[in-house]
């Protein structure tokens, strides 16, 4: 528990992978990417997904999802909550780096994952962000593998863009900002 909220302590890893130059469809199955088409790194880092997949082909803020029972995909306003819990200093009216430390006090603490220097972290709420980089719709491969961990949010601002937060290896900062859904990110799931 972080405050009122619970979260997964880990990147969500379910479905069937799927090979990084495919993108996912409604077809019944959830899929998954796996860091350079490696099982075993979805085992550490969990699994990258399309911003549809995730939300399995559906558009409410706040649905389960890919996620078990009882848990759903976070909305924006959710996040915030998150980061002004662990830094008071967050504005959620804007995008970018945000407040002070709040990423340092969510990242997995060390560099057994995250490549040095993994700035602030902590993990003083026990959340463990990892660095599972994100698949790149461009060129069908993953960018910023032990370096950034991206998470969408639930909410659909648009036909093409819906906002999410990273973190960073050399910031104690969270970022949010808007990307493309058919990027692949990692998913957290939060209790109803």
């Amino acid at each position: 528990m972080i405050d009122w909220q619970c979260w997964m302590a880990e990147n969500l890893n379910i479905g069937v992978m799927t090979d990084s130059t495919n993108d996912m469809t409604d077809n019944g199955i959830i899929e998954k990417y796996c860091i350079d088409n490696s099982y075993y790194k979805c085992w550490d880092y969990g699994g990258l997904y399309q911003w549809d997949e995730m939300m399995q082909y559906q558009i409410t803020p706040g649905i389960q999802g890919i996620c078990p029972p009882g848990w759903h995909i976070p909305t924006d306003e959710e996040w915030c909550v998150l980061e002004q819990y662990v830094d008071e200093t967050v504005n959620c009216d804007t995008t970018g780096f945000r407040g002070t430390d709040g990423g340092g006090k969510l990242k997995e603490a060390g560099t057994d994952h995250w490549a040095p220097p993994n700035t602030g972290a902590t993990d003083a709420f026990g959340f463990a962000a990892l660095p599972g980089g994100y698949r790149n719709f461009a060129d069908s491969t993953v960018h910023l593998f032990q370096t950034d961990a991206y998470f969408f949010t639930s909410n659909d601002y648009g036909l093409l863009n819906v906002p999410y937060r990273q973190f960073n290896y050399y910031s104690s900062k969270i970022y949010r900002n808007f990307a493309g859904k058919i990027n692949g990110f990692s998913v957290r799931c939060i209790k109803y």
